[in-house]
């Protein structure tokens, strides 16, 4: 196989997934097709307006094999906090994040300050996320994707469709899931962290189990469930804060463009004029400009993001400090040394994936590093910047050690010509920052970049 890879229809993604899931017929909470006949509640199947948590038509008996006239059509409203988090524990297990978070919210609503429920909703809204994740990953990893029906150049009129699409997710998804796990996470750090006990949950990969974790999920695993979500809500409110609107013609012939490339610096190189020609398409000139109704919601998202990235950083320095038996911890490190502690050199080890290589330590090492710059800088002159005392830009640079790992030579020079002051772009924010700071970013790499391949845009 050529330079394929697994982000190399990103864009086409986005759309693919909200018009197959949520789209066609959602109700977004409505378990059914919304064939009642009533409009009370979008969450009550029946059709009567006595109750929205009562799913028949009736208050009488459900059945007529019992010896008694109480209703049975009681749901789970007796559950108490403990039955909740035992419900919440057996749907981490069945593979049902989603379902999950949701009895963590309601054994909280019954006892607020549930340590266990706590640190499963947090655990859930990592996993819910990362399912989301994964969902996508299934259309990128395609090798015969074609556009769902009606998602053809037709709906080039709504240009704005993809940002609805976007809006849908973040509005039914990744805001909710974001807003109660952060509020989980902080709440055990300063409270209750006692290690969370489960065995055989699921960690899918596409629609399949890539590894099942167990069974002791602490303080390392909560920060880095939270941070993988404060990424991917962050990432989605900038998304929405500018307008999406081109052709789905790029989309659509993505996936042609892109495996033209036999290497991956010959991928980038297309990657990066498809772009070129994206933003000087006089078709579409407002193409990710901010739209100033969003300029609040951006500045917020921005925080987010950067906060996600120190957690994921803040996650690994915990397992280092860790002085336990490290053979049940999801995130973990080999004590070659047998001292109960984490020394230099040793590697840090998953569930079925094992003990990490030295290939893996490098890559492990390039995100950390890229990760702690990048997310000081986008949360440079907030509230929560982690180094007040200096000025910190998100050096491109620091891309070249995890893109050497993975077997690319890192071709971003060093230099200020390639650094971002990205809390000056955030604290002046105009309608057209992000698109000029990509035209200027875009001509750039093309000066270090090699041609595209002879033929490839013919």
């Amino acid at each position: 196989m050529n330079a394929r890879k697994w982000w190399r229809r990103a864009a086409l993604a986005a759309a693919f997934l909200a018009v197959a899931v949520v789209l066609p017929g959602c109700g977004c909470g409505d378990d059914d097709d919304d064939d009642d006949d009533d409009t009370v509640d979008v969450d009550d199947d029946d059709d009567d307006t006595v109750s929205v948590d009562d799913d028949d038509d009736d208050t009488g008996d459900d059945d007529t094999t019992d010896d008694d006239t109480t209703d049975d059509d009681t749901g789970d409203d007796d559950l108490t906090a403990e039955e909740w988090v035992d419900e919440g524990r057996r749907l981490l297990i069945a593979g049902e994040p989603a379902g999950a978070r949701l009895a963590f919210d309601e054994a909280l609503a019954l006892e607020p300050g549930y340590g266990e429920a706590h640190y499963g909703r947090t655990l859930a809204g990592g996993l819910h996320t990362w399912e989301l994740i994964s969902l996508v990953s299934t259309y990128l990893a395609g090798d015969n994707v074609a556009p769902p029906e009606g998602l053809t150049a037709e709906v080039d009129p709504n240009r704005e469709l993809l940002r609805g699409i976007i809006q849908i997710l973040e509005d039914q998804y990744f805001g909710p899931v974001a807003g109660t796990t952060r509020a989980s996470n902080d709440w055990l750090a300063d409270n209750d962290d006692a290690p969370f006990l489960i065995d055989g949950v699921p960690v899918f990969l596409g629609l399949e189990p890539a590894a099942y974790l167990g069974s002791e999920f602490d303080a390392a695993e909560r920060v880095a469930a939270t941070g993988v979500t404060n990424i991917f809500d962050g990432s989605g409110g900038i998304l929405l804060s500018m307008h999406l609107d081109f052709s789905f013609t790029y989309l659509t012939n993505l996936g042609y463009y892109l495996d033209q490339g036999d290497s991956t610096i010959e991928t980038i190189s297309i990657i990066v004029e498809l772009l070129d020609r994206l933003l000087n398409d006089p078709s579409y000139p407002n193409f990710l400009g901010i739209d100033p109704d969003y300029f609040e919601r951006i500045d917020q998202s921005r925080t987010y993001l950067g906060l996600g990235m120190l957690q994921l950083q803040q996650a690994l320095d915990l397992v280092r400090a860790e002085t336990d038996d490290q053979s049940d911890d999801v995130i973990g490190y080999a004590d070659l040394n047998e001292n109960e502690q984490w020394d230099s050199g040793e590697p840090f080890t998953l569930p079925t994936y094992g003990q990490f290589s030295e290939a893996d330590m490098a890559l492990v090492a390039g995100l950390e590093a890229m990760a702690q710059g990048w997310g000081a800088a986008f949360l440079e002159g907030t509230e929560l910047d982690p180094d007040p005392e200096n000025y910190n830009e998100m050096a491109l640079a620091l891309a070249n050690p995890v893109l050497e790992a993975l077997g690319i030579s890192g071709f971003i020079p060093e230099g200020n010509l390639f650094t971002i002051d990205v809390a000056s772009f955030f604290t002046d924010i105009q309608e057209d920052s992000i698109r000029g700071f990509l035209e200027t970013f875009v001509n750039l790499l093309q000066i270090f970049l090699p041609d595209p391949p002879d033929g490839v845009f013919d």
